[in-house]
């Protein structure tokens, strides 16, 4: 049972992109927050360790990354004591070690301590600059923190869509030696990518009442980005919506296609449009929306049938005795549909 429990109160980017060193860097990682809390004052100071981990395919659990995590120096114009510095030019050897920092007391007791992770960007290596290097990345593995994987492992080539995490563990320190006092805690994901993900397109922004296909064209598709859809009066609202993964084709062109549900909110029950925003998430942060919304489809009415695909109108001017007989409901045609054997397509061409 360890006497202290760390707890992450800001998280990094969810989205960053690892540069290699001959790149240079840009904007850092936006910056962590912990906060540590023990069960009794400690008179020696706390000592934070931060690694970036990674999963492996075939191994369970977080080990060290081939990444590093470079520190950038202090951002232009920001204070520092009472004074503006400028931002340090970095460092252009990799950084093989943990980054070790001290927490900060945040009262007179003892058992309260704050840190920040600031000012640091995470560099892509390539693997020969890890197996040049191995021996360097042991050096500095204790048993107490997250190990690195077998040496034909992180030796490994891998490709640009990784997913990297801060594994951050807390120690007291005294006469040189260290005790581990919190279990590791581990950040959320950090994709290899651009900051932003947008919407290009949405191929079918007008949507059945009773629920139907959409697709978007999106700037990428790293990840399943998911959707939610919601009312402009916003007192009805979709639960998330996951993409269809069984589209293989769909997403190597850049698109996602989702199921979107029946509405049941207000005014469905009126043969009128239901304005909508559609908001693309990537776990539980938002990266874009679109405007669509919820229609009816019927014909224009003519000799008492109806023909075309105009929306419905509650104020068409119908005689009350006028018999309007509904002949076809055409509704805007999905991305994709299926053949006769029930296999997807993108018009004539198989998925």
């Amino acid at each position: 049972m360890f006497p202290a429990t760390l707890e992450i109160t800001a998280q990094p980017s969810q989205r960053h992109h690892f540069r290699y060193l001959s790149e240079g860097f840009r904007a850092p990682l936006q910056a962590s927050e912990l906060r540590l809390e023990t069960t009794e004052p400690f008179q020696s100071p706390v000592q934070i360790v931060c690694q970036l981990v990674q999963e492996y395919e075939g191994h369970d659990g977080y080990f060290v990354s081939p990444n590093t995590l470079q520190y950038i120096g202090i951002a232009p114009n920001s204070e520092v004591g009472g004074k503006t510095r400028k931002r340090k030019k970095p460092d252009l050897n990799f950084n093989f070690e943990p980054v070790r920092k001290w927490m900060t007391t945040i009262d007179s007791t003892g058992m309260n301590f704050t840190f920040k992770l600031a000012d640091y960007c995470i560099a892509k290596t390539k693997h020969t600059d890890i197996k040049e290097n191995v021996e360097k990345l042991k050096e500095s593995i204790t048993p107490e923190l997250v190990q690195l994987p077998p040496d034909d492992v992180i030796t490994q080539k891998f490709g640009k869509d990784v997913t990297v995490y801060l594994a951050f563990t807390a120690f007291t320190v005294k006469d040189g030696n260290r005790w581990k006092i919190c279990e590791t805690v581990f950040s959320n994901g950090i994709l290899n990518a651009s900051e932003s993900v947008s919407i290009i397109r949405c191929f079918n922004e007008k949507l059945s009442f009773e629920g139907e296909d959409v697709s978007l064209l999106l700037s990428d598709v790293k990840r399943d980005y998911q959707i939610k859809l919601c009312n402009e009066e916003g007192n009805w609202e979709s639960a998330i919506i996951k993409p269809n993964t069984t589209f293989k084709k769909l997403k190597t062109n850049s698109i996602l296609a989702y199921k979107v549900p029946k509405y049941d909110g207000p005014n469905s029950s009126i043969e009128t449009a239901v304005p909508c925003k559609l908001m693309l998430y990537d776990g539980d942060e938002i990266l874009d929306e679109t405007k669509v919304s919820f229609v009816r489809y019927a014909t224009t009415v003519s000799d008492g049938k109806c023909s075309g695909n105009a929306p419905i109108q509650v104020d068409s001017e119908i005689e009350p005795s006028t018999k309007v007989e509904v002949t076809s409901i055409e509704i805007l045609p999905p991305l994709f549909s299926h053949d006769s054997n029930n296999n997807p397509s993108i018009g004539d061409q198989p998925i």
